[in-house]
């Protein structure tokens, strides 16, 4: 049995995952069992990765047929050795994904937002790119000075961007990307070996 203790969040208590032969186990420190997942109801996973602001905030999602359960990471950006906590966090990520691959044979792991999450995020996206658009014709429409339009060019032309990056990178026809969860997990375990941020 593998045991791996983090706080998943700055505010959050430290959280105990065990890895057994059957199954992975989400403890309090005390030892009372939060969820159990066996290994063989899991059907899929996704690995979800964002940084905004100076922080990483980044998910494994297991997907059973009665829904999902995250193991999840919030924490400022930095070396992945330098921050016990998120070092954790790479290292029980590694881990699930070695079991998960030794448990069902060509196990691949969807990289990103999907399903609702995806539409959710596609539609931020839409309503940023139209808030910014609007506030470049509301202002341009209302006839104010050539200095507040260019003041309001600077926060809508960044609106603008961000609500493409999110329009693109969730659009719906885009193709679902998959890793092979070993090499998923070699990935993870270079990134605690170099120090570096996934």
């Amino acid at each position: 049995m593998q045991s791996f203790t983090y706080k998943p969040a700055l505010l959050r208590g430290a959280v105990v995952y065990e890895i057994t032969e059957q199954a992975l186990v989400c403890r309090t420190p005390q030892g009372g069992v939060n969820w159990r997942i066996d290994w063989d109801q899991i059907q899929s996973a996704a690995f979800v990765d964002q940084k905004f602001r100076g922080n990483d905030i980044r998910r494994l999602d297991l997907i059973t047929s009665t829904g999902k359960r995250s193991i999840a990471f919030s924490g400022l950006s930095g070396n992945a050795r330098g921050t016990p906590n998120s070092a954790a966090h790479l290292e029980l990520m590694a881990a699930i994904l070695r079991k998960l691959e030794t448990q069902t044979e060509n196990f691949s792991v969807i990289m990103g937002e999907y399903g609702r999450g995806r539409t959710v995020m596609f539609v931020i996206g839409i309503f940023t790119l139209l808030s910014g658009g609007g506030l470049i014709a509301l202002a341009a429409a209302t006839g104010v000075s050539t200095d507040k339009l260019m003041d309001a060019a600077a926060p809508a032309g960044v609106m603008l961007l961000f609500g493409a990056v999110l329009c693109y990178k969730n659009r719906p026809v885009k193709t679902e990307v998959t890793l092979p969860a070993g090499l998923l997990a070699n990935a993870l375990d270079g990134t605690l070996d170099s120090g570096k941020t996934v």
